[in-house]
C-alpha cells in the first residue's frame, strides 16, 4: 500500500503533532529560528508530512533571505537579487519532496514536484521499474 502524507503509520489520518513532537518544537523555538526549523523539517520528514515539509523548506529559505515566511504578495515583490536564490530554493524543495514521495512509492504525489522542475526522469524509471500483476 502506498503511503499518504496525510495519513499515520496505521493509515489513520493524521490530525495533530504528537506531544513529543511539540515538545521537541518548543525547545527549539528557544534555541533560534535554525533550530526551530531543523526541529520541525526532521518530524514532517519522520511523519511523511512531504507537502507540508516543502512548505517548510520554502519558509527557511524565506526566513534566511529576510523575507516574510508566507508570501503575501506577487512575486514580483521580492527583490532582485533575491529571486536567483529563491528560485533555486524553491527547485531544490521541490527535488528533494519529490524524491521523497519517490522513495514511499508515491508517484502521484511525486510527480506535480518533480514536472514543476523539469525533471520527469526519476519518474518515468519509477514507472518502468513497475511490474505489472494482480492487484
Amino acid at each position: 500500500m502506498q503511503s499518504d502524507s496525510q495519513t499515520d503509520t496505521a493509515g489513520e489520518p493524521r490530525t495533530s503533532a504528537t506531544p513529543e513532537d511539540l515538545s521537541t518544537l518548543e525547545k527549539a523555538i528557544g534555541s533560534g529560528a535554525t533550530a526551530t526549523f531543523d526541529a520541525l523539517e526532521e518530524i514532517l520528514r519522520r511523519e511523511k508530512m512531504f507537502r507540508e515539509l516543502f512548505e517548510a523548506l520554502l519558509m527557511r529559505n524565506r526566513h534566511e533571505l529576510g523575507l516574510p515566511l508566507i508570501q503575501i504578495g506577487p512575486a514580483t515583490d521580492i527583490p532582485d537579487d533575491l529571486v536567483r536564490p529563491h528560485e533555486d530554493a524553491i527547485e531544490n524543495a521541490c527535488r528533494g519532496v519529490g524524491h521523497l514521495f519517490l522513495e514511499d512509492g508515491d508517484l502521484v504525489q511525486a510527480w506535480p514536484y518533480l514536472r514543476a522542475i523539469g525533471d520527469s526522469a526519476p519518474v518515468k524509471t519509477a514507472l518502468d521499474a513497475i511490474e505489472p500483476g494482480p492487484r
